[in-house]
């Protein structure tokens, strides 16, 4: 084969590698956002029956949440830092034990921290120049 062929061969691997992991990124940041909205969304939802008093629907809506949880999170422990993992899954914990004894202002905070540590991860997980650096 004559060098063109294989430079040529060769670009087109890199195009087509590059290509794989950006399109794999894409998908992967966007599967972060909405998984990370719709566990937002669960949250406000429990944040609402919590602030009522109504510690039987907030539970409900905790088991939808936790169920949620860890469906996703064995699938971002492989692309998102195993502390931040950790770090979610022991503040999940943290509130179902606090809706068990109507822990209203502590259930609250945590419920705030979560929210926190949700929207960093999406921030922390897109591709800006500060994030890479």
């Amino acid at each position: 084969m004559s060098r063109t062929k294989h430079t040529a061969i060769f670009i087109s691997v890199i195009v087509f590698i590059l290509t794989a992991i950006f399109s794999l990124n894409y998908y992967l940041l966007n599967k972060i956002d909405n998984d990370s909205d719709i566990m937002n969304e669960m949250l406000s939802n429990m944040t609402k029956y919590v602030k009522e008093d109504n510690f039987e629907k907030a539970q409900e809506e905790y088991d939808k949440l936790n169920e949620f949880w860890h469906e996703t999170e064995g699938k971002w422990s492989l692309f998102i830092h195993h502390a931040k993992i950790l770090e979610i899954d022991g503040s999940f914990k943290k509130i179902g034990g606090q809706i068990e004894v109507e822990e209203k202002n502590q259930l609250l905070v945590e419920c705030g921290y979560i929210e926190h540590l949700l929207l960093n991860v999406k921030k922390l997980e897109k591709p800006t120049l500060e994030n890479i650096f």
